[in-house]
């Protein structure tokens, strides 16, 4: 074989590795988040900054050209629940109609194929904002950056002290709130179960409640601003470890209907939250 044709030869293998490596942490990154979902496409602008076209809500921006961005690691009321007209509110003044940063190092995207970051604005970050305000709590999915959520949860803590916004309110005076219960079509449903209590939270005891059924978290310590995926249908529990926290209605018992109200109940059987299915 030629010294030419050998070099040739190296470098196609040397382009197949790389792919292959991509492949494989792209898929590994989906198998440790809530569902998997295509490649992301990049965010509008290579260097990072973007126009904020409109505010959806509290946690949500649509960006100049149509990129929609969730802001992640933080979790705000949504519409029609209290305080979710202030959250919304706070985040146009801060960011709608401004050039942002879009801080999105891994490029991952959720089901709904949302950018998965951060909107910096003047050198300011809206997730930090709308936490410091009250009018948030830390929600961290998988994967996520332990020194960023370190840094979240310290704000979070300020307002929770303060009694800002919703840490005022009746839902948020326990350890644990349920941030989204939804009927996915053809999926099934799903609930989510945030611990906003700042320090972890030993789950043996608490449960779900959907109708006249009931399902016990898993018996696990959750770390503050983790959640536990409830989920309808059979599959894997995840207990504990760096994965998202799941459990299932393995018996389609959960009979969750939009407009039902499914509740968390603490180990003495009082309820600790509740919302209602959408």
């Amino acid at each position: 074989m030629s010294r030419r044709r050998g070099r040739a030869l190296l470098s196609l293998v040397v382009v197949a590795a790389v792919a292959a490596g991509a492949v494989a942490g792209w898929r590994a990154l989906d198998l440790r988040g809530e569902r998997p979902s295509k490649p992301a496409r990049p965010v509008s602008s290579s260097a990072g900054l973007a126009r904020v076209e409109r505010v959806v809500d509290g946690d949500t921006v649509v960006l100049a050209g149509g990129d929609r961005v969730r802001i992640a690691g933080i979790n705000t009321p949504e519409k029609g629940e209290e305080l979710a007209a202030e959250a919304s509110a706070l985040a146009r003044r801060l960011a709608e109609g401004r050039d942002a940063e879009v801080r999105a190092p891994v490029r991952r995207r959720d089901a709904y194929r949302r950018l998965l970051g951060d909107v910096v604005v003047d050198g300011r970050s809206l997730r930090e904002a709308m936490l410091e305000a009250g009018l948030a709590h830390v929600m961290l999915i998988p994967p996520y950056d332990p020194a960023e959520a370190a840094r979240l949860l310290e704000v979070e803590a300020g307002a929770r002290a303060a009694r800002r916004g919703i840490w005022g309110t009746p839902r948020f005076a326990g350890a644990l709130h349920v941030t989204s219960a939804r009927i996915d079509g053809d999926d099934g449903c799903h609930s989510r179960v945030a611990n906003v209590s700042g320090r972890p939270l030993d789950l043996a005891g608490y449960r779900v409640r959907a109708g006249r059924a009931a399902l016990d978290l898993p018996r696990a310590v959750l770390a503050p601003g983790r959640t536990v995926l409830v989920k309808c249908g059979e599959g894997r529990d995840r207990a504990d470890g760096p994965a998202q926290q799941t459990v299932h209605w393995a018996d389609g018992s959960s009979a969750m209907t939009r407009g039902e109200t499914i509740g968390v109940e603490a180990p003495d059987g009082t309820r600790v939250d509740s919302a209602s299915v959408r």
